[in-house]
């Protein structure tokens, strides 16, 4: 239920704390860009299952960490997101967890080393209470376009992202969708795969 204290709501605390740090990242660029600073970035994987949690280590170093199949996988999330170019990448059981209270969008099934079934993950949007009505309306028509993706109707598919992004000009999935589309357009040999199979972290 939790280490070191109890936690019923588990998943909803990672998403709600994902969400704080990206919004005060985003609020430090601002002040970086006044001081004409680079910007910063940052990538987070969220995934919800049974770890091992405590001190481990030896005598001489002892740490308090957690290590487990589910704690793999969320890291393996972390490095997903620079494919989609998002920063809050959650599994389906964490998706699963809190779906009433946080706003998710499904991105793909990914085939994640060392698992066997391929892993269906999404990015972590929003509180559903501050959602914005146009990001509703994007995760829908995004939606529908992966949907079309999916069963194959490329070029249904295409123009549902083309038209997405005239809307929003740097989304990242979107743009990432749309770039596979393409490339399938444009050589029909290549395998269409309905699992992403990342070649690097």
């Amino acid at each position: 239920m939790g280490r070191p204290l109890d936690q019923e709501d588990q998943a909803l605390r990672a998403c709600r704390a994902a969400l704080l740090q990206r919004d005060a990242l985003e609020s430090l660029n601002r002040r970086f860009a006044g001081m004409k600073l680079p910007p910063l970035s940052m990538r987070i994987g969220l995934n919800t299952g049974d770890a091992i949690v405590g001190n481990l280590g030896s005598a001489k170093r002892f740490d308090y960490t957690v290590i487990g199949d589910t704690v793999n996988l969320a890291s393996r999330l972390e490095g997903l997101n620079k494919f989609y170019k998002t920063a809050i990448m959650a599994s389906e059981a964490t998706a699963m967890e809190c779906s009433e209270a946080v706003a998710f969008r499904e991105l793909d099934l990914v085939a994640v080393k060392g698992k066997e079934k391929p892993v269906r993950v999404f990015e972590v949007v929003a509180l559903q209470e501050d959602l914005p009505p146009e990001l509703a309306a994007r995760n829908r028509e995004f939606a529908r376009a992966l949907e079309l993706y999916r069963q194959g109707d490329l070029a249904e598919a295409a123009a549902g992202f083309a038209a997405l992004l005239e809307k929003f000009p740097h989304d990242g999935p979107t743009e990432t969708f749309l770039g596979r589309c393409r490339r399938f357009r444009d050589d029909p040999t290549l395998p269409r795969d309905p699992v992403f199979r990342p070649d690097s972290k």
